[in-house]
C-alpha cells in the first residue's frame, strides 16, 4: 500500500477547529469483509447517514450498483467530502432539514487537498479493507450492502446496520436502553465546516 498523507495548505481552519473525521464508503466483498474508498472530511453517522439513504432514494432511484460505482469506483484517490450534489431530486424541504440548510459539493482528494506520498511517488488508488482500515486511522465505516448501511466503528468495533427504509432525520432509530448503537465518536464535533461557512 502506498502510504498517504494529506495537508490542508488552503483555507486554514479557525482555532480550536477539528479537521476531519476520517472515514471509508466500503461495499461487502464475498469473503464477508469490505473494500472502499477514503473520505476525509465529516466522517461521523450523523452527518454521513442522512446524505447517503437519500442519495440511493433520490439520485440513484434505488440502484445501489450506481451508488456504488459513483462513490467507490470514480474517485481517483479519495474523497475530501461528498457533497449535497448527493440530494439531487430530494424534495427541497428535506434536503433543507438534512443539510441545516447549506450546500457544499463533493470533492475529490488533490481537488482541495493535496495528496503527498510518503516517499515522493504518485499517488496511487488503494482500497481501504476490513484488513487495512485501522492502519489508516478510519473512525467510520459505511458498508453500503443491499439491505442496509453497515456502520462500522473502527475504535471500537461496534456494528450497527440501518436499513435503507430507515427515517432519513433519525436514521440510528430507537435509543431506548438496550438498543444497540454505534459507540460515539472520539473527537469533538467542529462548529462548523470550513468549506460550508466560508463566503462564495
Amino acid at each position: 500500500m502506498t502510504e498517504l498523507s494529506t495537508q490542508v495548505t488552503s483555507r486554514p481552519p479557525p482555532q480550536g477547529v477539528l479537521l476531519s473525521t476520517r472515514a471509508c464508503i466500503a461495499r461487502p466483498t464475498p469473503s464477508g469483509g469490505y473494500e472502499g474508498i477514503y473520505l476525509h472530511f465529516d466522517g461521523a453517522p450523523g452527518d454521513k447517514l442522512p446524505l447517503l439513504l437519500a442519495a440511493r432514494r433520490w439520485r440513484f432511484r434505488g440502484d445501489l450498483e450506481a451508488m456504488q460505482t459513483h462513490l467507490i469506483d470514480s474517485p481517483t484517490t479519495g474523497w475530501e467530502e461528498i457533497g449535497t450534489d448527493l440530494l439531487d431530486g430530494v424534495p427541497p424541504v428535506l434536503a433543507a432539514k438534512i443539510t441545516g440548510g447549506q450546500q457544499w459539493p463533493s470533492v475529490q482528494l488533490g481537488d482541495g487537498i493535496p495528496v503527498v506520498t510518503t516517499d515522493g511517488s504518485t499517488p496511487q488508488r488503494d482500497l481501504i479493507t476490513d484488513a487495512t482500515a485501522d492502519d489508516w486511522d478510519i473512525e467510520w465505516v459505511y458498508v453500503l450492502d443491499a439491505d442496509a448501511i453497515n456502520v462500522v466503528h473502527i475504535p471500537t468495533g461496534s456494528r450497527q446496520s440501518v436499513r435503507w427504509s430507515a427515517d432519513l432525520l433519525n436514521p440510528l432509530g430507537d435509543q431506548r436502553p438496550g438498543r444497540r448503537q454505534p459507540a460515539p465518536s472520539t473527537t469533538p464535533p467542529r462548529p462548523a465546516h470550513p468549506r460550508r461557512s466560508a463566503a462564495r
